[in-house]
């Protein structure tokens, strides 16, 4: 089978990116043909690339005509169908509340992935797509990155590293919360300067991991006790006991309800028990290994195909649905009017000064992931 995979950006380690990198090498290995399609593509891209897949900011270089399209992204998702319009397409929501993550109307996409219960809500509720349109699968972990834990897990956990997603003060209430119980706190990601090529790669030295989802499962796969939190808030440590319900909601935002600070971080530090996370470790190698994903992917990937040769869309329908959508999102003359789609992500209402802030602090942020790129570049070339 040839499937045309793509994601707007393969440059960080975020779940999308990884994810879209996983799926390239999981299906090329099983004997499909793949081209990826990112108009930011960076590191992963040339993992991917490296791999022996054509990697393509442009998907007019793509002269085979895939037999699959299959991504994360609305815009994206209009680019490659535009290229390929009697291809059938599959589009994966795993960011329910962005407005990339949106469902595209366009008439060749047959069916829909989300990750958790949220996103298909959101696809359900909010704009209206059939339930019977749309696949829950779950996030999965490559069990091959993950090396084997030297040692079981102490009565008390003496060391924990944490996957930053962004700069908070949830950063120096875990740092309190662990240092009152001797526990030693390694932070990773960019935004802390110090991202890590295989976060799962370095998982089974420690003993407790703190983050949310993908982070989350990859922690537990590897033997860790699991704190499911970040910045957005606190969710708990993961048991036997919570295990489904953390999972269907893909251990992210809809679970991270409670206030993250050093007396809630406390609290969950002492719910932690060496052997229920053992257990909890072997149900999530049990349920999640990406060969298990692969096999839901193949059999969508055929649903799909199938669906489109029943009724495939008219070329009239095609093209006043892509003219429909690029009207709707070309940004308008006016100075400082976007998309119309994006205006819920507008900071209405926010001051100037607010405003300028919130644009400092994200140029910070970039400014340290291009530092902490360049250093992982210099690492590799040394």
């Amino acid at each position: 089978m040839r499937i045309l995979i793509f994601h707007g950006r393969l440059a960080y380690l975020t779940g999308g990116e990884v994810n879209t990198r996983d799926w390239a090498l999981g299906l090329k290995s099983r004997g499909h043909k793949i081209v990826v399609f990112s108009v930011c593509p960076g590191p992963l891209a040339e993992q991917i690339r490296n791999s022996g897949i054509a990697v393509v900011e442009d998907p007019a270089l793509v002269s085979d005509i895939p037999d699959i399209i299959f991504g994360a992204g609305v815009n994206d998702m209009a680019t490659v169908l535009a290229r390929f319009p009697e291809v059938p397409a599959i589009q994966v929501a795993q960011v329910w509340d962005h407005w990339n993550g949106y469902p595209s109307p366009l008439p060749q996409v047959m069916l829909h992935i989300a990750v958790d219960e949220l996103n298909a809500e959101m696809l359900v509720n909010e704009f209206g797509l059939p339930r019977d349109r749309i696949r829950i699968v779950h996030n999965s972990v490559d069990m091959a990155q993950i090396p084997a834990r030297k040692n079981p897990l102490p009565a008390q956990p003496a060391c924990a590293a944490v996957l930053v997603k962004a700069q908070s003060n949830y950063v120096e209430a875990v740092s309190a919360a662990c240092q009152k119980r001797n526990i030693l706190v390694d932070f990773f990601g960019y935004p802390v300067g110090r991202p890590v090529e295989c976060p799962a790669a370095v998982m089974a030295e420690y003993h407790l991991i703190i983050g949310t989802a993908r982070t989350a499962i990859e922690g537990a796969a590897a033997g860790a006790a699991v704190l499911v939190a970040d910045q957005r808030g606190l969710a708990g440590m993961l048991t036997t006991k919570n295990l489904s319900h953390f999972r269907a909601n893909n251990f992210g935002r809809e679970l991270l309800t409670r206030p993250i600070d050093e007396e809630t971080i406390s609290a969950e530090l002492n719910k932690y028990d060496a052997h229920d996370a053992s257990m909890v470790s072997k149900l999530i190698r049990e349920d999640a290994p990406l060969e298990r994903q692969l096999n839901q992917l193949e059999a969508i990937f055929a649903e799909a195909i199938d669906l489109f040769r029943q009724a495939p869309p008219s070329i009239e329908t095609t093209h006043k649905a892509l003219a429909s959508y690029l009207a709707s999102h070309l940004p308008r003359p006016a100075e400082g009017e976007g998309s119309p789609r994006h205006q819920r992500f507008h900071q209405a209402g926010s001051s100037l000064d607010e405003r300028f802030s919130a644009l400092s602090q994200k140029v910070a942020t970039i400014e340290t992931r291009i530092d902490a790129m360049d250093e992982l570049v210099t690492r590799k070339n040394d």
